[in-house]
Formats: C-alpha cells, structure tokens, sequence
C-alpha cells in the first residue's frame, strides 16, 4: 500500500464492549456504536447519478477520523436531492487535500478540496490579512474563511453542513425558502458563545441574549459578510486569546445572523439531544438533522434505516 493510501485509510475494530451486559451504556448508544460498525468503511463512497447544479455550493470540513461519516452524511444528501451541487471540502492537517479528493471522487457535482494553507493564502492575495491569520488560528476560523472564500470564487449562495448531518428531503428545497437574507444559522441546543470575549463587546452580548442560540455546524451564506469596525476589532480581541476559544467562530457567525440574517427553523433542520433506537426522524417535518457532540452517535441509529 503507497502513502497516499495509507493516509485515506480508517480503522474499523468491532466495539465488543457494546455487547457486555455488565456495561452501564444505554441501550440506546449501544446501538448506535453496532450500527457505526455496520456502516462505516474506509473504501470511498459511491452516488447515485444526478445532474449538476449552479443554485448553490455545497461546503464542509473533514477530518480523518470522519470520513465514514462525512461519506454517510454525503450519501444521504445524494439520495434525497434531486441535484448535486459542486463540493467544497476544507481538511485539517490529519487528512491532505488530495486524499479528500481522490476518497470523495465520484460525487456527481464535482470536488474541490483545500488546506488551512490554500485557503489563507487565498485571504491574503486578496489583502484581507486579518481573515488569513483567523483562517490559520483556529479549525472552525478555517470553516469561516473557507465558506467566504467559496462564495466568492464560486459566486454562488454557500451551503455549509457539519459531516455529522443526515438529509431526509431535498437540500435546495431547503436553500428556496432561506434565501431573503445574507445569513442563515441553525438553532442550537443552547448558547454555546465565547462569553468572557462577549464581557468585552457588551452590545454584542445583549445582542446574543435575545432569541435562541445560533449553531455555526450548519449555515446558509446567502450574500458575503460585511464586517463592520466593530466585528474587525472583535477579531482581532479574539486572535489575541491563548488559546483561540473553541466557540469563537460560532459567536462571530451568531452576531452576524443576528445583525444582518435570520434563522432556520428548528423544524427545518433539527439539532436536539434526543437518542432513540428506531430512527429518530420518522414522521418528522425535518429537511435534515444535526448529531450535535453530545448525541453524535445517534446519527449511525437513523442513518441504517436509510
């Protein structure tokens, strides 16, 4: 087996201890593991023909240890879209842009993947250092700057879906009712923001106090952000973090939906914390669900009735 191969590989070791009466997992995440046993694989994933679409750009990040996932994610949007958009993939340093092309080769909308590096080069050529350096801070700056730089060199609306998400209707469907405004976020489990940076920004914090909290993991990009003084300060107050906060990227996304954007409805695109052994989305309005961490093997029960 060359390099190359090696890279794109994923293990795959029966979880035995699922079975063990002794074990105090709930039955229901027991199932879940079996049914990502059952499901996952290292060989890259085979789609259904469709024809390509212009609407819009379907965006995602990847990482070795999802590919399975990102592949199962991928295959069920495939076989409820009645099109199939051009794939934009960001890969983080566990998995090289050429892997991620050769393992997702055969979507019928065409491939193209990026590093961290591609993608704040890109930012800089075009003078915006600032974006380059929040590419380069952190993975979900990386997602930021990579949804912006698709929008821009594709000219088109961006949809950006996490890997752990599952479709049960047509995606453009979902894009022709959220298109009325620059943004869409997804409604999240419940506020997950940086909030020792928002004591900072207090008109953003009272901004993000209202309504539901926004969840960055799926996103409409209907138009390119404008970053007003105050967003480009609240960049550069992030970037000077040691760490960059995990929630960062997801507070500057929410400020910007909640300036500029609207939100989709939990009843659209659902991202509870709900486990269940039959799947979860059987006579459910849903277009799509979010397998938010906590409950992220869940989407392993609902994708093997698929």
């Amino acid at each position: 087996m060359d390099k190359q191969k090696q890279v794109c590989k994923t293990g795959r070791r029966f979880p035995w201890w699922s079975l063990n009466p002794r074990n105090s997992a709930t039955t229901e995440l027991r199932w879940s593991i079996i049914a990502g046993f059952l499901l996952s694989s290292s060989r890259p994933p085979k789609f259904q023909y469709r024809s390509s679409t212009n609407r819009f750009a379907l965006v995602s990040i990847v990482r070795k240890v999802d590919l399975a996932m990102s592949a199962m994610s991928l295959k069920s949007f495939n076989k409820i879209g009645k099109t199939a958009p051009k794939l934009i993939l960001g890969c983080d340093d566990s998995l090289n842009s050429e892997c991620a092309q050769e393992f997702y080769g055969a979507w019928p909308g065409g491939v193209d993947a990026y590093s961290v590096s591609d993608v704040a080069q890109w930012h800089r050529l075009n003078g915006d250092d600032l974006l380059a350096r929040f590419c380069e801070a952190h993975v979900f700056g990386f997602k930021h700057c990579l949804c912006l730089m698709a929008m821009k060199r594709s000219q088109l609306p961006i949809l950006y879906s996490d890997s752990d998400v599952l479709w049960f209707r047509d995606p453009a469907t979902l894009l022709s009712k959220y298109c009325s405004r620059a943004f869409f976020g997804s409604v999240d489990c419940g506020m997950s923001y940086n909030f020792a940076l928002l004591e900072k920004f207090r008109e953003y914090k009272k901004l993000l106090s209202n309504g539901p909290g926004i969840n960055a993991g799926f996103a409409i990009f209907n138009e390119p952000p404008f970053y007003s003084v105050q967003e480009n300060e609240f960049i550069e107050a992030l970037l000077k973090e040691t760490p960059v906060h995990f929630f960062s990227e997801q507070t500057l996304f929410a400020i910007l939906v909640k300036k500029y954007g609207g939100i989709i409805s939990d009843g659209d695109v659902n991202i509870s914390e709900k486990r269940s052994v039959l799947p979860s989305w059987i006579f459910q309005p849903w277009y799509a669900r979010h397998y938010v961490s906590s409950v992220r093997e869940q989407i392993w029960s609902d994708a093997i009735f698929l």
